[in-house]
């Protein structure tokens, strides 16, 4: 998917850092000179060109990445978060001297507008750019050695996510999982998942699934990703049952409805979202596996 976004006419850049502050995060603009600006602009670039080199797929919560791949959300979809809203905002406050705590920076980003004035918005996490903090750095002074006293920040060769009015367009699912908490997004959409699911599966109890995702973040991302893909639409309650069997994820029948015995709701929701599956190919003898990344096979 393009990025909707000119960087061949670039005409005005900002940069800022996101800090954590007593209550919550903020965002804050930090005047820069032209050499830092053109700096922005390249890290930009080095990013959409390392994104393309990957084959897009769209992001799931449960998904496993590669350090670096070519991931999706929409930029008004349930999983941009707060950078959404940096993305979005229009005054954005300026403080000079914001970095002179950098132990509460968590990131550092840079808003590009084009001639079409069309926006986008780059953001990376400040682990390098703080790391140079600790750091003995040296310098040559009239022939001489010296150490710099100064703060000292480090810009990266590129960033994490790249945001556009569409799409956020990731190339370290890492980093954006931490910047956009995503943990904490699909923590709180626990009860409109479970809801979600029910209307297309009647014939499950979610009960103890509910209970038990309400406190288990990785089942709260598997749910996600099974209410995002729409996994839950047109599953066969056969089927479902028989799944199930095959990958040991243990079910009772009450009543003509089903739910995961004690023990077994991670495993169920595993099997919703088939990342659960089994072979045979000693006869004889089932291995069952656990898929940590699960994407579809292209047909030739």
């Amino acid at each position: 998917m393009p990025i909707n976004f000119n960087f061949n006419a670039i005409q005005h850049v900002e940069f800022g850092v996101g800090r954590e502050t007593d209550e919550d995060t903020e965002f804050v603009l930090i005047p820069t000179d032209e050499l830092i600006k053109t700096a922005l602009c390249e890290m930009a670039s080095q990013t959409l060109a390392a994104i393309s080199e990957h084959e897009e797929v769209t992001f799931a919560p449960a998904e496993k990445y590669d350090s670096e791949e070519n991931v999706v959300t929409a930029t008004n979809g349930e999983y941009a978060g707060i950078l959404a809203n940096l993305h979005k905002a229009e005054m954005i406050p300026i403080v000079a001297n914001a970095l002179n705590e950098p132990e509460h920076i968590f990131c550092y980003f840079a808003r590009l507008s084009d001639r079409n004035k069309r926006r986008l918005t780059c953001v990376r996490r400040a682990i390098q750019f703080k790391g140079i903090l600790k750091s003995r750095l040296l310098r040559e002074i009239n022939d001489a050695l010296k150490i710099i006293e100064e703060r000292t920040f480090k810009l990266d060769n590129d960033y994490d996510v790249l945001i556009d009015d569409e799409n956020l367009h990731i190339l370290r699912a890492t980093g954006f999982v931490v910047l956009s908490r995503i943990e904490e997004i699909v923590m709180k959409a626990v009860p409109q998942n479970i809801a979600r699911l029910q209307e297309h599966l009647p014939f499950v109890d979610f009960t103890s699934i509910s209970t038990y995702v309400s406190t288990h973040t990785r089942a709260a991302k598997a749910l996600a990703s099974i209410c995002s893909e729409n996994e839950a639409n047109d599953v066969s309650k056969e089927r479902l049952i028989a799944a199930c069997n095959e990958c040991g994820a243990e079910v009772e029948i009450d009543r003509d409805r089903i739910r995961p015995q004690a023990g077994y709701e991670l495993k169920f929701l595993y099997v919703l979202d088939r990342r659960l599956y089994r072979v045979q190919l000693v006869e004889g003898h089932i291995e069952r596996y656990q898929a940590g990344s699960r994407r579809p096979v292209k047909s030739a």
